[in-house]
């Protein structure tokens, strides 16, 4: 069986094929949450307390990010020490389809 490597995480697309800014929200498991234009440009680089594991856009109008963040990513250290949250902010481009 072919073996696969993750070479990118946590991605999270505001307004998807119909998008009218061409931009994604990732985080290079980092303690920072990128946001990116087409063709690999930084946009936005928002530093955070945790590491960002997971984003995606929600609430009524699809503008709310919701970011899981946590001190770790090995999962024995996050039972261990239970910090793991979640976190949301508002963003200007709502998010295209449902997650």
């Amino acid at each position: 069986m072919r073996q696969f490597k993750i070479l990118l995480d946590s991605l999270c697309f505001g307004a998807g094929p119909r998008r009218h800014d061409n931009r994604l929200y990732y985080s290079p498991m980092t303690h920072e949450l990128l946001r990116v234009k087409q063709g690999g440009q930084v946009a936005e680089r928002s530093k955070r307390e945790q590491m960002p594991i997971a984003c995606v856009l929600g609430g009524p109008a699809r503008r709310t990010l919701f970011l899981l963040s946590s001190e770790s990513i090995d999962p024995d250290a996050c039972r261990a020490k239970r910090n793991s949250r979640i976190e949301t902010t508002e963003v200007e481009v709502a998010g295209a389809g449902w997650p």
